[in-house]
């Protein structure tokens, strides 16, 4: 996996262990997949800011009484205060902060800054467990002009001294691309927080756009190491994929019987919960060419073409819709083509891209020469 782009938020605290990084999860990791760069140290706490004491105060006290009672977020059966804002003072800058409730009043225990053009997101309880500090998930989401956003969540915990951060993921990426207006490349990614192995201990899964991958805590809770044994089991065991793999064998089962409408419309279904499988997406584009919906195939494999950039056999496939859109899509598919044979295809594959490629060149040529020679006319006369 490697980091998120450079306007995301520091990497996780540092830990005993730290996450493995697993193999060519997909491409799109880079894009908006999970953060296991090695973290940085959390930074002081900046009790100097105008509005934000560090306490013991009362909650009047926070920013004019503008933070938010409710939660208890470092599990000690208080219910703690949170609050977003901005500062102008000496120089900008929008935050995200944490109050815990002592027994003298709130003291300041998390301080949060995020990029200016983005808004940040208040820490919330996302699993509590008795006896313990409750996991906790916040970040930020950038919306910036010409329709391109970022979500970044993290996930935290208390450690007794302070909040730390035990994993950060891309929640929700998207961004413009150029190939028509309103052609979006969008990416989901969401957190689930569930016993895989049915050991007792809840553990966390993030996918969507990204392959699942799981985490089990470790540390006494205070970290989130990856294990590729618990991912692959979530994905054999997942309801969602296994059901995803019913609607596949059903798609086959209609090919058989020619209800080639049919077993597209099975196979949107399944993808719908595997959008992370490029190889998916290729059935399912190869069934909409074949009935006669190759705009839709274009788009879906543009998305796929973003998610594996270098397998030939996305780039082969988006020049056969191409190819199936007519006359209006023959640069695209040239273009289709050669990338295709760049990305070293399969036998198959080459000579089927090689072929086509010396059919629109012969196609070319022959227009080129008829056009040549047919008489021109002559200029009208006065």
């Amino acid at each position: 996996m490697l980091p998120l782009p450079p306007s995301a938020p520091p990497a996780p605290a540092a830990s005993a262990q730290q996450p493995t990084a697993s193999v060519n999860i997909v491409a799109d990791d880079r894009w908006c997949g999970i953060e296991t760069a090695r973290p940085a140290p959390e930074p002081a706490l900046p009790c100097k800011h105008a509005g934000l004491p560090c306490g013991p105060v009362t909650a009047d006290q926070i920013n004019g009484g503008a933070g938010d009672v409710g939660e208890d977020l470092d599990g000690d059966g208080r219910p703690d205060l949170t609050l977003a804002g901005r500062h102008d003072v000496a120089k900008p800058e929008i935050y995200a902060a944490i109050y815990r409730s002592l027994e003298a009043g709130y003291v300041l225990a998390d301080y949060h800054a995020v990029p200016l053009r983005s808004e940040p997101t208040v820490a919330s309880v996302l699993l509590a467990a008795p006896g313990s500090a409750p996991l906790l998930r916040d970040g930020h989401d950038i919306l910036e002009p010409g329709g391109k956003t970022l979500s970044i969540a993290r996930l935290r915990r208390f450690d007794g001294q302070r909040f730390r951060t035990l994993l950060t993921f891309c929640a929700h990426r998207a961004e413009p691309i150029s190939g028509g207006a309103g052609t979006l490349r969008e990416g989901h990614n969401r957190v689930e927080i569930l016993d895989v192995d049915k050991d007792g201990q809840k553990d966390v899964v993030i996918h969507g756009l990204i392959q699942p991958v799981a985490f089990k805590f470790a540390d006494g809770g205070l970290s989130l190491v990856e294990d590729t044994t618990l991912s692959q089991l979530y994905r054999d065991s997942s309801p969602e994929i296994r059901r995803a793999k019913e609607l596949r064998a059903e798609a086959s089962r209609l090919v058989e019987q020619s209800q080639l409408r049919r077993a597209a419309e099975t196979l949107q279904r399944a993808r719908a919960s595997m959008p992370y499988d490029v190889g998916l997406t290729q059935e399912l584009c190869d069934l909409l060419i074949r009935t006669g919906q190759a705009d839709q195939a274009v788009e879906l494999l543009g998305r796929a073409r973003f998610q594996a950039p270098d397998k030939a056999v996305v780039h082969c496939a988006l020049a056969r819709a191409y190819r199936a859109q007519g006359s209006v899509a023959i640069v695209a598919e040239r273009t289709a083509l050669r990338t295709c044979l760049a990305k070293n295809p399969d036998d198959s594959l080459r000579t089927e891209a090689e072929a086509r490629l010396r059919e629109l060149s012969s196609n070319g040529a022959a227009g080129s020469a008829v056009a040549e020679e047919s008489p021109q006319p002559s200029p009208e006369q006065p």
